[in-house]
């Protein structure tokens, strides 16, 4: 018993230790405590015996306020008197390792005198995390003066953290003087979010002068809402430079959504192929709204019901528009407020939705054509809705209008280089809406069929998704194309290199599981080719091994539920478990008797992902 408790009493010691670790400030070491004092002894006239008296007073330091002390002690203008009257207040001075380096920075400047320093010190205290970093790249300025540092600083209390971050990026840029820095903080302090992000991936270009920085800057200023995620993506490319951004931005992006795609034409193929890259990064956020306005949602997308729009005020209702394109606002915004006015509820909320579907299809409609043809290759994100009745519906009447209804056609004008075509044509294979678009004749099958093949050999990524679909697209097109189409394949499928092996897994998963849609004559090529190869049956690796993993008598599910295109989740499951249960949420994991570990499972709505594993 007596061992027990000095066993305990030893741990509450040791806990109690830790915690003063970790409450206590943190003192520092002799060789710190040694290069305070020798901070000290160069102030002028400090004598020998000032320094030793001051050893103790040092020692009770943390190591924050020793680097304040000693960043003090550098300022030409401080005297002895002046050090040794600071000293005893360093010790209840508060500053974070972050706010030091700020205010060691600051210090460098030429001009800094203590006054000022103390006057900047207290107010850099109160400066957020990214205010601070932003000002530490600020104070690397050299041609700054202090006040105007101060200056700039408050500035930066006053704005966004996207806003900060484009500051300290835009700071970054060698060649400043302090008209410049004033002049970049007054842009970007206008600057919106995103914005924002445009304006610190146009000062992270590499070589880009400050005043083209600033050039720049002033035309983002001019860019319209639903092209600057898109501006901000081409910016960051690499290789860009300071003039091809200007021209970009100049040139193309400030100009009316309704001129994109007669300028997009004039462009040279590598500047189309640079232009669909920007629009592909760019496109979790246009898919993101286009999703979001599938009903009226929050801002993680979820469907907001009426009796819960009911309990809206009319003002919280109206914050709804500010999310809608210009067109859409003006056709609906004076039918709500009249609504409002009158107190109708109901009928602003019946508007509401009307202006949300309205605003879904508008959205589309400002897109140029190139950005919806690479949209369209987000196959994985977007919602069907999306896909098929807002994106498909707006780009087959511009096919229709443009290219006389020409899939091939257009897929050689948009895409010259062939990057997207493979993805594009497969994402409507996909979706079933590829037979609205591909020539009736074998002919011109076999012409986009083969552009598609082109594009899908372009590397493994492409690939992927082409084999993914293969059997939707095999489905879609005439038995001459569908052995044209296997021909090219097995061409590319004789050779010894990884990605040939990879067209002969394609060809022997489909021989092996879906023989049918290849054709008998089709089937015996394959087998041909396969068998100059070493092929190793695929079936074992498409079978979950239930019998092993039930041996144990465990076993160990985990479903991840995804929305669908309503923004709801309704799962049912079978048979009756404790872990089988009506969802509303995004996972569930279960643990269960292997007696249990077959039955079925039902998705009334979105989509389910479900991983087995041996517990």
């Amino acid at each position: 018993m007596k061992r027990r408790a000095v066993q305990r009493a030893a741990g509450v010691l040791c806990a109690v230790a830790l915690l003063l670790v970790f409450v206590s400030p943190a003192r520092a070491g002799g060789a710190t405590v040694e290069r305070t004092l020798d901070a000290l002894s160069r102030v002028a006239g400090i004598t020998a015996e000032q320094l030793e008296s001051s050893r103790e007073m040092v020692k009770t330091l943390d190591y924050t306020n020793m680097r304040v002390f000693r960043a003090l002690c550098g300022l030409p203008d401080i005297t002895a008197a002046e050090a040794l009257r600071l000293l005893p207040g360093m010790a209840g001075e508060p500053i974070n390792y972050e706010h030091l380096q700020l205010f060691e920075q600051f210090c460098t400047l030429e001009g800094v005198t203590v006054a000022i320093a103390l006057q900047a010190l207290q107010e850099m205290k109160e400066l957020d995390y990214v205010s601070v970093w932003a000002g530490v790249s600020l104070c690397r300025i050299t041609p700054l003066a202090p006040d105007q540092a101060l200056t700039a600083i408050r500035m930066l209390r006053t704005m966004h953290d996207p806003a900060r971050w484009a500051a300290k990026s835009f700071f970054e840029i060698s060649g400043h003087s302090a008209d410049t820095v004033r002049e970049g903080l007054l842009s970007i302090s206008r600057f919106s979010v995103d914005q924002s992000w445009a304006a610190e991936a146009n000062s992270r270009i590499a070589a880009i002068t400050v005043q083209q920085a600033l050039i720049n800057m002033a035309a983002i200023s001019r860019i319209v809402p639903e092209n600057i995620v898109n501006v901000k993506a081409l910016l960051a490319l690499d290789g860009m430079t300071g003039p091809e951004a200007h021209t970009w931005l100049t040139g193309y992006f400030s100009k009316p959504p309704t001129d994109h795609d007669a300028d997009y034409q004039l462009l040279p193929a590598a500047k189309k192929t640079l232009l669909q890259q920007a629009y592909l990064n760019a496109s979790d956020h246009v898919v993101r709204a286009i999703n979001n306005l599938h009903s009226v949602t929050n801002s993680d997308g979820d469907e907001i019901s009426d009796a819960q729009l009911a309990s809206y005020s009319f003002g919280k209702l109206g914050t709804f528009f500010t999310r809608f394109p210009p067109e859409t606002r003006s056709r609906f915004e004076a039918r709500f407020a009249g609504q409002a006015k009158n107190g109708e509820k109901g009928a602003a909320i019946a508007t509401l939705r009307q202006a949300t579907s309205f605003a879904r299809m508008e959205t589309a409609r400002r897109l140029s054509t190139a950005n919806i043809y690479v949209l369209m290759t987000r196959v994985s994100v977007l919602y069907d809705s999306s896909f098929r009745l807002i994106l498909i519906s707006e780009l087959h009447k511009r096919i229709a209008a443009a290219y006389g209804g020409s899939l091939l056609r257009f897929m050689q004008d948009i895409d010259p280089e062939n990057m997207h075509v493979a993805n594009f044509v497969s994402s409507l294979a996909l979706k079933a809406r590829l037979a609205m678009f591909l020539p009736a004749d074998a002919a011109g099958q076999e012409a986009v069929i083969g552009l598609v093949l082109a594009s899908a050999f372009k590397d493994e990524n492409n690939l992927v998704l082409f084999a993914a679909t293969f059997e939707k697209l095999l489905d879609g097109i005439l038995p001459a194309t569908r052995s044209f189409l296997i021909d090219r394949m097995i061409f590319r499928a004789r050779n010894p290199t990884i990605f040939a092996r990879l067209v002969r897994t394609i060809l022997q998963y489909y021989l092996e599981g879906k023989p049918k849609i290849l054709g008998v004559e089709n089937a015996a090529r394959i087998n041909e080719v396969l068998a100059q190869y070493d092929s190793p049956p695929l079936a074992k690796y498409g079978k979950t091994p239930f019998a092993e993993w039930r041996q144990d008598g465990v076993l160990s599910g985990l479903s991840v539920f995804h929305g669908d295109d309503d923004g709801r989740i309704i799962m049912t499951a079978k048979p009756s478990s404790s872990c089988w249960r009506s969802l509303s949420g995004t996972a569930m994991k279960c643990m269960r008797p292997a007696a249990t570990a077959t039955g079925s499972m039902t998705i009334s709505s979105g989509r389910c992902s479900t991983w087995w594993n041996r517990k």
